[in-house]
């Protein structure tokens, strides 16, 4: 294909991709001097290795490859394997009673439905060819056994010897492998003989010392150990009868780093493969079936370090990377437990945690196994049969009497919950909260709230003792006392005043007590720095509060000027000279409790007013009360304006 042909192909690829049909991209080609059909030809064109006669012949050579295959597997696999004929002949010499001779001949075979040839001809019975159910349908043939697999297999180990003209070997295996006979035919007419001698056995006495009776095929198996007995430092294998009459094959083994576990025969009356376990010696470690020398993982010992190297037994290794005699109480004795040190502690008095779980220190200083004690349990109850308590429930039983189960839902499943309120019962003037078991199995956390805010009844929690069990309970609709409303789950009566020393909303907190008057003005320490009174109940008073840092009557300024000292007119209630006065903001003030006006107005003047308790209280009590202070008598001509005509006269320098 030209140059321009490839070029017009990449140009109808890219339009095609941008979504033009091949109707538009023929218009196109027409207009640029390309004809109707080169045009068709060239939009529908495909290489060679994407058009359908490509792959025809290939399908061909396929076909061809596959049939050349089949018929050399045939000819030079299949067609050479060569068929046994075995013949049984009693030797009537043999002086053995129980002794079998057993003459096996191969020959090149010229008959195909030959059995022992490995062909399962059609109507044959033969089950070295077509396979066997029982041991008896292979022994006919010699020493053959039936596999689990339904096949013949070869049991025996053999000796023998061969006939001149033709080379054999025989192997069999006592492990219950499959025994193979390999002929070398010099003629078509040569023939190999192996006598094989076999001896049956019920019994270990009916074998040789070297042999034992395998008795689930009732035949003496040799006992072989490849690295010939207890020899550590070689890797072996052996096969045999193990004690009981099972054929078995082992291999040498690591028990673990140091520990070596030898297969061997033993020697006696009869041959058993046997193992033992024994340390490797001389300063060898163990290593894939056997011991070399040198040394495996480094060992460290009490206080070594065992970053990398092994702590030896008992020793674990801690937190701080050093061998020490514990982590945790199980690799202690006698039910002590483990110290922060990591090690075991080995004495304890009562009530001191130096016994693992489940045991207690008793009168000698021992730990011994704790005795269920109800009180101790959680919420559980005693478990009769272990005497502990139980870890877990399924049912109110297994929990202590301040306790219930949980058997429904999620939150704390198969737990026993003790009830817990705040409260102590049905206390409609306290908000509590409540954690337990409701009588349906299901775990509650719920604060008392209000039916409706501002209405007359409070929703209230509480525990109580039913059945053996205390569960915790909700009353929807408990009225509240007199004429108190319900406000945030608390029935309370009227708002709290915060400074008539009167609890009105009988919450039992009387004024700056009470959290509703946290944020009023009689009870910030910062609006009443110079009372004497500690208003926000901390502890400390005026200025030793450090709310009163900032306050101009704690740092010694009344205004920010260079004359404070000229405008002072008192500091401290003891500087002023009228009865019953008291300083505030440098100025002496005759208390509203003791000059003589009525200033609330409601009919009572002075210490007969019910807010009054002293001369030096400064707050008759009642709505309309002015809340301040009467100039001192005579303040004009000794107080704060004399001060301040002075100061006035001192800055001008006198006025005529």
């Amino acid at each position: 294909m030209d140059e321009n042909k490839k070029l017009v192909l990449e140009y109808i690829k890219k339009y095609q991709s941008m979504g033009y049909n091949n109707d538009q991209i023929k218009v196109a080609m027409r207009k640029s001097g390309i004809s109707e059909p080169e045009a068709s030809k060239l939009i529908n064109y495909k290489p060679f290795y994407l058009r359908a006669w490509f792959f025809v012949p290939i399908f061909l050579a396929i076909i061809f490859i596959g049939l050349l295959g089949a018929f050399v597997l045939d000819e030079y696999v299949f067609g050479n394997q060569p068929i046994d004929e075995i013949d049984l002949v009693t030797d009537t010499s043999s002086t053995s009673d129980t002794s079998t001779r057993i003459t096996t001949t191969t020959t090149t075979a010229s008959d195909d439905s030959e059995c022992g040839d490995g062909v399962c001809d059609t109507g044959e019975d033969c089950a070295l060819d077509c396979g066997c159910e029982s041991d008896d349908e292979c022994s006919v043939y010699g020493s053959y056994l039936c596999s689990s697999a339904g096949e013949c297999y070869y049991t025996i180990s053999s000796s023998g010897s061969s006939s001149s003209g033709s080379s054999s070997s025989g192997s069999s295996s006592s492990s219950g492998s499959s025994s193979t006979t390999d002929t070398t035919t010099t003629t078509d007419t040569t023939t190999t003989t192996e006598t094989v001698t076999i001896t049956p056995c019920v019994t270990d006495e009916d074998c040789s010392f070297e042999e034992a009776c395998d008795k689930t095929h009732g035949v003496c198996v040799l006992c072989e150990d490849s690295d010939y007995g207890l020899e550590y430092f070689t890797f072996g294998s052996t096969s045999g009868v193990w004690p009981g009459g099972e054929l078995i094959s082992k291999d040498d083994e690591c028990v673990d780093e140091n520990t070596i576990s030898e297969k061997y025969c033993t020697v006696g009356d009869n041959s058993f493969i046997y193992e033992y376990n024994t340390t490797c010696q001389y300063g060898s470690y163990c290593t894939e079936g056997a011991c070399v020398e040198g040394f495996g993982t480094e060992t460290a010992s009490y206080g070594e370090d065992c970053t990398t190297d092994e702590c030896v037994s008992p020793y674990v290794c801690g937190d701080s990377n050093t061998c020490v005699e514990c982590i945790d109480s199980t690799t202690c004795v006698d039910g002590f437990g483990c110290d922060m040190y990591g090690g075991c502690y080995n004495a304890c008095s009562t009530g001191d945690d130096h016994c693992a779980t489940g045991y207690e220190c008793d009168s000698s200083g021992a730990c011994v196994e704790e005795t269920c004690d109800e009180s101790t349990c959680g919420g559980y109850a005693c478990d009769i049969d272990s005497s502990s308590c139980y870890l877990s429930c399924d049912a109110d039983s297994q929990c202590s009497s301040d306790a219930a189960c949980v058997t429904f839902g999620t939150d704390y499943l198969g737990e026993c919950i003790v009830c817990e309120e705040s409260d102590n019962g049905l206390d409609s003037s306290i908000q509590s909260m409540i954690s337990g078991v409701g009588s349906d199995g299901i775990y509650i956390l719920y604060n008392d709230g209000c039916p409706s805010e501002g209405g007359s009844a409070v929703t209230e929690h509480y525990c109580d003792f039913v059945d053996g069990h205390t569960y915790a309970f909700t009353e929807d609709e408990l009225a509240c006392d007199g004429d108190r409303l319900c406000y945030e789950g608390v029935c309370v009566g009227d708002p709290e005043i915060c400074y008539d020393e009167m609890d009105e909303d009988a919450d039992g907190y009387v004024d700056c007590e009470d959290q509703d008057c946290v944020e009023s003005e009689y009870c910030l320490e910062s609006s009443n720095c110079d009372d004497g009174i500690d208003n926000d109940l901390d502890g400390l008073e005026d200025c030793d509060d450090g709310d009163c840092v900032e306050d101009g009557y704690c740092t010694g300024e009344s205004v920010e000027n260079d004359y404070s000292e000229i405008i002072s007119g008192c500091s401290l209630d003891g500087d002023c000279t009228g009865d019953n006065e008291v300083c505030v903001s440098f100025v002496c003030y005759t208390a509203e409790c003791s000059d003589g006006i009525d200033n609330d107005d409601d009919g009572n003047i002075d210490l007969n007013d019910q807010g009054c308790d002293s001369a030096t209280d400064n707050l008759e009590y009642g709505m309309d009360s002015s809340g301040g202070f009467a100039y001192a008598p005579g303040a004009e001509s000794s107080g704060f304006f004399a001060k301040f005509w002075s100061w006035i006269t001192f800055l001008f320098g006198g006025l005529e």
